[in-house]
């Protein structure tokens, strides 16, 4: 297989993992679907979300929630990425555990974790008729800026947030965090393409098996009302509501020209691609490009066209022997370069 071609499979499947998308119109996005009616508490549930959507923010008060069966770390699948026909056992024996306690047993989970065993999953889901969760963000800027922070900047941090009570000195303790310029705006741009495929993804899994019935929460009506967002879920799961704090706090402002130094820079080289417009301005932080007049840029506009340059994208090994794209540094981009010369 070529390298062009693995970049692309990978992209493909690696938006699972990525963070936000366009608006629900934008993207064809499913409406959200009251299938379950009056029909009481939920047998089992699972929530299928994007990175940086607030998943863990979410499961982390689902833990601790009586009436529910979560596991920690929260996300179990991790560890069978490479099989998941193993993971689905793994899952049966999880919902079996829960409801022999008395308990709705759920947890959170990406698209690319059943792949190739959708039948085994179909027939799992429909087993145990269970209810799903989908939850993802509408900000592609955002979520990029995150996803650029951990695969350009290599901050763990905004993996899956900070821990409780440690966003009051983070900013003052590392603010090379906090604030900083995105000096790879070709590799920024393919991850705001990357999450833009992802809600897609998303939407694909959503409709891929065969759910009781489903609930679309997103990373903003959370951060908007978390209240009125956790009440929706617990009805949705058909559990009391209960209040309990999160075990996660933002890592990154909400503000992207706070935390982007060079945030015109960034507008200079992006405005021009029209799909990306409507997130670099945001009226509700007060963060604007101030100049509207750049020309399109025909590859950070075209996610083919910056893949198959072959130098924006690095794979890297994960610990759970996952590969995983991550911008290219100086080094390899030179190494790259002599190779596609030679």
């Amino acid at each position: 297989m070529n390298a062009c071609r693995m970049c692309r499979l990978v992209f493909t499947w690696l938006c699972f993992l990525s963070v936000v998308g366009l608006a629900r119109a934008e993207v064809g996005r499913s409406p959200e679907l009251d299938g379950c009616g009056e029909s009481g508490r939920a047998e089992t549930f699972l929530m299928g979300f994007l990175g940086h959507s607030g998943s863990s923010a979410v499961m982390s008060q689902l833990y601790l929630h009586s009436e529910l069966h979560v596991p920690w770390p929260l996300e179990p699948m991790q560890k069978y990425i490479r099989s998941p026909s193993e993971g689905a056992k793994w899952t049966e024996d999880f919902f079996l555990t829960g409801k022999g306690m008395g308990l709705v047993p759920g947890f959170k989970l990406r698209p690319g974790h059943i792949d190739e065993s959708v039948e085994v999953w179909s027939e799992l889901v429909r087993k145990y008729n269970t209810r799903f969760i989908r939850q993802d963000r509408t900000d592609l800027l955002k979520g990029a800026i995150g996803l650029y922070s951990i695969r350009a900047r290599f901050d763990r941090s905004a993996v899956a947030g900070l821990e409780k009570g440690e966003a009051v000195t983070h900013c003052a303790l590392h603010p090379e965090h906090c604030y900083f310029d995105i000096e790879n705006v070709r590799f920024f741009a393919y991850l705001m393409h990357m999450v833009q495929d992802g809600i897609r993804q998303l939407d694909d899994f959503a409709d891929l098996l065969p759910w009781k019935c489903q609930l679309n929460v997103t990373y903003e009506e959370y951060m908007h009302d978390k209240d009125e967002t956790m009440r929706r879920i617990s009805d949705f799961i058909g559990v009391e509501y209960e209040e309990h704090e999160s075990s996660f706090e933002k890592a990154l402002s909400d503000n992207p020209c706070e935390t982007v130094k060079n945030y015109q820079h960034v507008c200079a080289q992006l405005w021009g691609c029209e799909q990306f417009q409507p997130f670099l301005d945001n009226e509700e932080q007060g963060c604007y490009c101030l100049e509207k007049e750049y020309p399109r840029n025909a590859e950070l506009c075209d996610v083919d066209a910056l893949i198959s340059s072959g130098t924006v994208l690095c794979q890297r090994r994960q610990e759970n022997g996952t590969m995983k794209m991550f911008a290219c540094t100086g080094e390899e981009i030179e190494n790259k370069t002599k190779r596609r010369d030679t």
